[in-house]
């Protein structure tokens, strides 16, 4: 059995190459996003499931108001079982993790971002960068 914990480094290690800093559980809204990559030109948001998609597809949509992509990061086991045409009408990608992580579906621009949602992500990010 998998956790979604043993994740986290294979996407940490991903996002480091792409050259973006990397985020895990930050505070948006009322909850937290799973993992954040940032660097000068964009943010992208990353929620972590092994298998439950559903789940991953409502957690995700909110983060398109404060993140340039959105993606959901399946265990690679189950990232067969998500419908791929459903995220792309709502713009999230989807990624596979199985030790290494493979871009599925890329994420679309989001056209949603909202100011000051943007500005507080931001604002949290630069906390927990001076926290660390």
């Amino acid at each position: 059995m998998v956790f979604e914990k043993e994740i986290y480094p294979q996407i940490e290690s991903y996002l480091r190459k792409e050259g973006f800093d990397y985020f895990k559980e930050v505070q948006f809204l009322t909850r937290h996003i799973d993992v954040i990559g940032i660097n000068r030109k964009k943010i992208i948001a990353i929620e972590v499931k092994i298998k439950d998609w559903k789940r991953a597809l409502q957690q995700v949509l909110t983060c398109r108001l404060c993140a340039h992509e959105v993606y959901v990061a399946m265990w690679h086991e189950f990232a067969h079982r998500v419908p791929v045409e459903l995220f792309k009408n709502y713009g999230i990608g989807l990624m596979s993790v199985d030790g290494t992580v493979n871009v599925v579906t890329k994420a679309k621009k989001s056209l949603i971002i909202h100011d000051s949602m943007l500005k507080n992500l931001l604002t949290m990010l630069k906390e927990n960068k001076n926290e660390n």
